[in-house]
């Protein structure tokens, strides 16, 4: 009902229907299950899991790697309110992109700070750290964002961001997914971690799902420009 308001919208500012029909089609979302970044966090995540089933890993190496995948997050979101275009934030004045930018990285980098020091009160430092799959983990995550990066910026080139949703949606990503990490900890789960990281996975997948979603609802308020 909402596409086909649109599609007469168009007509009435003078488009063609070959115009009509290249815009609908621009708008129609791609299911999640078909796109390259969906898999490729599933295929990271689901390496760990394995890793862990197959050697053993300590909770102590999972939860700064789980750290350090929230820290990319919000790092790349930061890089996305520093280069976002003024006059394409819908939200506020010319300068809402970039003070947003400088209080995102107080605020995000506040709260990973607290959390880091949290990891170092429940962590054993006589537990074995396994520098081999952090490493890995670092690399892997790192490559994730940066694809995720560049194909907001193209997503940007054609639609108007909403400076809010990127400070918030952050939040959105990584809170579930240390819940369920930390959970065995205070529960004392530990024996049964296996469970919780495929929880955490899941936790992951879901609300990458959940936030690329309100992309989409957003592509399809505002349609792209041809």
């Amino acid at each position: 009902m909402r596409r086909g308001a649109q599609l007469r919208s168009a007509k009435t500012l003078g488009r063609s229907k070959n115009d009509e029909l290249i815009l609908f089609f621009k708008m129609k979302p791609k299911p999640f299950y078909r796109t390259s970044s969906f898999w490729s966090l599933f295929t990271i995540n689901l390496a760990i899991v394995v890793y862990y089933l197959q050697n053993g890993t300590g909770f102590k190496t999972l939860v700064w790697i789980y750290w350090i995948q929230s820290v990319l997050i919000g790092f790349f979101t930061f890089l996305q309110l520093a280069t976002l275009k003024e006059e394409k934030a819908k939200d506020g004045t010319s300068e809402s992109a970039g003070y947003s930018a400088g209080f995102f990285v107080l605020h995000f980098g506040l709260f990973h700070l607290i959390y880091f020091i949290f990891i170092f009160t429940i962590t054993d430092a006589q537990e074995v750290f396994d520098w081999q799959l952090f490493w890995f983990s670092l690399g892997a995550f790192s490559l994730d964002q940066l694809w995720n990066f560049i194909q907001y910026k193209q997503w940007e080139q054609t639609h108007h961001p909403n400076v809010g949703t990127i400070f918030s949606l952050p939040y959105a990503r990584v809170l579930p997914m240390h819940l369920t990490i930390l959970l065995p900890q205070f529960f004392g789960f530990i024996p049964q971690l296996g469970l919780f990281l495929v929880l955490k996975m899941l936790a992951d997948l879901a609300m990458y799902v959940a936030t690329s979603r309100i992309y989409v609802r957003q592509a399809l308020q505002e349609p792209a420009s041809i």
